[in-house]
């Protein structure tokens, strides 16, 4: 394998457009995709599939790999030209796919698209559990993790009343950190960090110091089962205040 300057790189593909024909160069894009998702490099696998013009392969990487790209990696402006790129070529994308768009949205501060995003998101999910669709139960569970989303654009909001009660909630229904004991295949450690954090930073700013410091002390630990250097700045800050 040869890393090349983006230039010369650029240069290159501009190249193969001008020189290959259609079908040769979409075969070769298919080749470079399949070998780059082999090697553990998805980004570069979903880059050559969406300039091959392979909807199909691009929606099922990024249906695979959203949480790294998002939570993990910090991809957010990439991850969301990569789902318009994919809306464009008329794939809709997959639940994690979508789910993880709302969230790169909230990344990027772009709160009010997010609760757009969110809404219709919800719509979505509403009818497909109503339905006929055999994977109620998981569905139910996306359901109940896009309410993590919801409390952090309440908190960029300043609704921060709503912040502690829907927090409240969410937490009492994971069986952790309120008394009660963890429950199998619960919500995920970066999910409870989230709103443990949102919780804390209200409490914080409504000089409720001893509750915020118990929701800081949780979402550390979740934090930190996390591993994710979000949740960590996150509970540093709220700590310091």
């Amino acid at each position: 394998r040869h890393r090349l300057h983006n230039v010369f790189r650029g240069f290159l593909l501009d190249q193969a457009r001008q020189d290959l024909a259609p079908a040769v160069r979409k075969q070769v894009l298919d080749r470079a995709a399949d070998y780059c998702r082999e090697d553990g490099r998805c980004a570069d696998a979903l880059d050559y599939a969406l300039d091959g013009g392979n909807a199909a392969l691009a929606a099922d990487i990024l249906e695979q790999s959203s949480p790294v790209f998002v939570r993990d990696l910090g991809y957010h402006g990439r991850y969301l030209a990569w789902v318009r790129r994919l809306h464009a070529a008329g794939e809709e994308g997959g639940w994690e796919t979508n789910y993880w768009y709302i969230w790169a949205l909230a990344f990027r501060r772009r709160y009010e698209q997010a609760r757009a995003e969110l809404a219709r998101f919800a719509e979505r999910l509403e009818l497909a559990v109503k339905g006929q669709d055999r994977d109620r139960a998981r569905l139910a569970t996306i359901l109940r993790r896009i309410e993590v989303i919801r409390i952090v654009i309440d908190i960029s909001a300043d609704h921060l009343p709503a912040v502690r009660r829907n927090a409240e909630q969410w937490l009492a229904g994971t069986d952790r950190g309120m008394g009660h004991v963890a429950k199998a295949g619960a919500d995920s450690a970066f999910e409870i960090a989230t709103v443990s954090c949102a919780a804390g930073y209200r409490d914080a700013n409504a000089g409720e110091l001893k509750a915020a410091r118990a929701m800081v002390r949780l979402a550390a630990v979740y934090s930190a089962q996390a591993d994710n250097a979000y949740g960590l700045g996150w509970v540093a800050a709220i700590d310091a205040q």
